[in-house]
């Protein structure tokens, strides 16, 4: 008697000042096809985001770690020079971080099959898949963790440019299989900056849609997403036939 396949075991990570709670919501329409065999691992970023209006980092950080339910606590995985300055290695603030954090996550919680993010999320699921794959930069070539067999990209951008990962990040196209969500409409991450993602990885699978900044659940793309990951499927079966 055969055996069942185990389930997949997929990481999904959110956008900018989202969270775990939120973005399982958001994401729910667009993987209910998957939910019979995948597992979805839900996480917070490391980063707190505090808001701006408020007067003293004291009074934020109130708001952030006590009034706020925790469906509607903000998160960062890194913030930007315009709102906290550069590290003095040349990372944006809190980006480091939030790959030592990963890190923690794949070895503690893993091992994942693919990542998939979306905004701020989709661009360190990118990073990922390609640190992981790589092993010279931040992940080393001993980590045990294998590289990711897929990574789903919905609303995503390229890791704008800094100076400690200057010609060290995204140095030849990545190998991850990868599915690329993109608005025609997104007016928060430009349709370009997402193609430019896309262009990032070796044959990107791109699904377009008529809408903006959101994971669209509609039954195309859940169709697209059904298609792209039955491709991967393939491609992992003609894998292990090579190596028997």
């Amino acid at each position: 008697m055969a055996q069942d396949k185990p389930k997949l075991r997929i990481l999904c990570l959110h956008g900018m000042a989202q969270n775990a709670l939120l973005i399982e919501k958001k994401m729910a329409g667009f993987l209910q096809d998957l939910k019979d065999r995948a597992e979805f691992v839900y996480v917070n970023g490391p980063h707190w985001v505090m808001d701006p209006e408020l007067t003293t980092v004291a009074e934020r950080e109130t708001v952030v770690g006590v009034e706020v339910s925790e469906e509607r606590r903000p998160y960062a995985w890194w913030f930007l020079p315009r709102t906290k300055p550069l590290t003095n290695e040349g990372f944006f603030y809190g980006f480091r971080e939030s790959v030592e954090y990963m890190k923690g996550i794949l070895l503690e919680q893993g091992p994942f099959d693919g990542i998939i993010g979306f905004s701020q999320g989709a661009c360190l699921a990118g990073c990922l898949a390609h640190l992981l794959s790589q092993r010279t930069f931040l992940i080393p070539a001993d980590f045990a963790h294998p590289p990711l067999q897929f990574v789903i990209i919905a609303g995503g951008f390229k890791m704008p440019a800094m100076p400690a990962t200057e010609s060290k990040l995204y140095i030849g196209k990545v190998e991850t299989p990868s599915m690329h969500i993109i608005g025609e409409l997104d007016t928060v991450i430009l349709p370009e900056r997402s193609d430019a993602l896309a262009n990032a990885f070796k044959n990107p699978f791109i699904f377009r849609h008529a809408g903006g900044h959101f994971v669209p659940k509609t039954a195309a793309a859940r169709q697209s997403l059904g298609k792209f990951m039955a491709m991967v499927e393939s491609s992992e079966r003609k894998s292990a036939q090579a190596h028997i």
